[in-house]
């Protein structure tokens, strides 16, 4: 077992805090991919008495990524806003929301790995589509901004594409 941890040149400042989103992972044999932080607000704030919390979660492979999202609201807590990242799986991809949540009708990725941060109203759901690979990711906004109730937490969406028709469901036996 060989491990790798990967951090950006960070210059003077704390390496932990370095933000690596987008970080493009290649590798020429299966590998696992797991990413975190060890101190996460969101959203991301920088003052002296924030509170902070990790995030961690296996990293989806390209191959996996899809086109389309339905994106529903996060859970309600305190009426927060919603924070979503969508990432792009190649430069020159466009993806369109519906209804438009975006600043402008679409957006296009200028290289890959490069993402998208929105915002919207508790509440609020809407759907992605683009003309290549995208990862939807949902962020919970931290306790600060959720009246106290819960932390950060951080999770990937399931594109349609890699959604089934039909699950099947086990229980234990009594």
């Amino acid at each position: 077992f060989a491990g790798l941890r990967v951090i950006p040149a960070f210059g003077d400042g704390d390496p932990h805090d370095a933000e690596v989103s987008g970080t493009v992972v290649e590798a020429s044999a299966p590998i696992y991919v797991v990413g975190g932080s060890r101190c996460s607000a969101v959203p991301e704030i920088d003052t002296p008495d924030r509170g902070c919390d990790p995030l961690t979660d296996a990293r989806i492979p390209l191959e996996q990524w899809g086109s389309t999202y339905a994106v529903p609201p996060s859970p309600p807590r305190m009426g927060e806003d919603h924070y979503y990242r969508i990432y792009g799986g190649d430069e020159g991809i466009t993806l369109m929301t519906d209804p438009p949540v975006l600043t402008a009708n679409d957006y296009t990725f200028g290289e890959r790995g490069e993402y998208v941060d929105i915002v919207v109203p508790s509440g609020t759901s809407f759907s992605v589509t683009a003309d290549g690979p995208i990862m939807v990711v949902g962020y919970l906004a931290s306790r600060d901004l959720a009246g106290g109730i819960g932390d950060p937490a951080m999770y990937q969406l399931v594109s349609f594409e890699q959604a089934d028709t039909h699950y099947s469901v086990g229980s234990p036996a009594r």
